[in-house]
């Protein structure tokens, strides 16, 4: 009879490869103890580098897809995609949950931020109006919400020297938040003359109302309060330039001619002259091509033209020419006499 008692042996997770960084952005910490807090799939990993090992957070069901650290540099938030999503806040070093923020985003978490206290969690989510939410997390409390913005918000952040104001950035906008007891209310930052109107990818926020911001085409954006008032072109990449380019040929022709002519003459009462020649010419001609390039990019490009940079072409022709020249003459007809002395 077979055994039907279940197996004594179990499963155990021992290591993990990869790093999720698709969809993903500020997603890799350093923790308090020089460890490095990741996530991959639906697991919060802590790798320490010095001993080789890593531990693993298990209280997600579904996809992270966004993480943020505490200033104490050893709790941190993972948010998951999913119909429910919901937020863990997790030890590092325990590997336990502190505390878990449900109930208010749908299809995904895609944004977290702790404010400078580490207090308050900012999160935003993938709905239809990526709502921005701010927490009391300890209690597990919504303290305000806000529609987001239309489109696809990239990141969030608090101002760490004004504890009420936060800033958010994504597809073609950058909004500033101030948060007044329940009310949570935004601001859009004005391009004006200064920089493009572009995707913002990125965001941090400094002393004295002062923004930093990364623009997808390299640049960064320096704001006082909502204005922008400076741009720094192409600090990373490549940055959109514009350029010319012009390919010039120069070309030398050589030419040979060699002929060969024969002649026939018949001399009759009619006599007749034929002149005939047989002319072979040969063309040698030899192009180079030269380019010249400017660009209003500070970086130095080099390009070649599309085409052979030098080239010989030669042609061979043959005629022949054919002149008759007819002259009549007179002929006489005389009969010897002798010479009488």
């Amino acid at each position: 009879m077979s055994d039907k008692t279940a197996p004594r042996c179990q499963l155990r997770l021992e290591w993990i490869y990869g790093y999720r960084g698709h969809q993903c952005r500020n997603n890799l910490f350093y923790t308090a103890g020089k460890e490095v807090v990741y996530f991959v799939a639906g697991v919060g990993v802590v790798y320490n580098t010095r001993e080789h090992t890593q531990k693993f957070y298990l209280g997600h069901n579904d996809d992270i897809i966004s993480l943020a650290i505490h200033p104490d540099k050893v709790q941190v938030a993972t948010g998951q995609v999913g119909k429910d999503p919901y937020i863990c806040i997790w030890d590092t070093y325990a590997m336990q949950t502190v505390s878990i923020l449900r109930d208010v985003h749908t299809h995904g978490v895609a944004c977290l931020a702790f404010n400078s206290d580490g207090q308050r969690l900012a999160s935003v989510g993938l709905d239809a109006k990526n709502t921005v939410c701010v927490w009391d997390w300890r209690r597990g409390r919504v303290l305000a919400t806000a529609t987001g913005h239309s489109d696809r918000i990239f990141d969030v952040t608090w101002d760490p020297f004004q504890s009420s104001r936060l800033v958010s950035c994504g597809v073609k906008h950058i909004k500033f938040w101030i948060l007044c007891g329940n009310a949570l209310t935004p601001k859009r930052g004005i391009f004006g003359k200064t920089g493009d109107l572009q995707t913002i990818l990125c965001v941090c926020a400094a002393k004295e109302e002062l923004t930093y911001s990364g623009a997808l085409n390299g640049d960064v954006y320096v704001w006082r309060g909502v204005t922008l008032i400076r741009t720094v072109q192409a600090a990373h990449g490549v940055r959109h330039h514009t350029s010319t380019s012009t390919c010039t040929s120069t070309s030398t022709c050589t030419s040979t001619s060699t002929c060969t002519c024969t002649s026939t003459f018949t001399f009759t009462c009619t006599s007749t002259f034929t002149f005939t020649c047989t002319c072979t010419s040969t063309s040698t001609s030899t192009s180079t091509l030269t380019s010249t390039f400017t660009s209003t990019s500070p970086f130095t490009f080099y390009i070649t033209c599309h085409a052979l940079p030098t080239f010989t072409f030669t042609s061979t022709s043959t005629s022949t020419f054919t002149t008759t020249f007819t002259s009549n003459f007179t002929c006489f007809s005389f009969t010897p006499r002798s010479i009488q002395t």
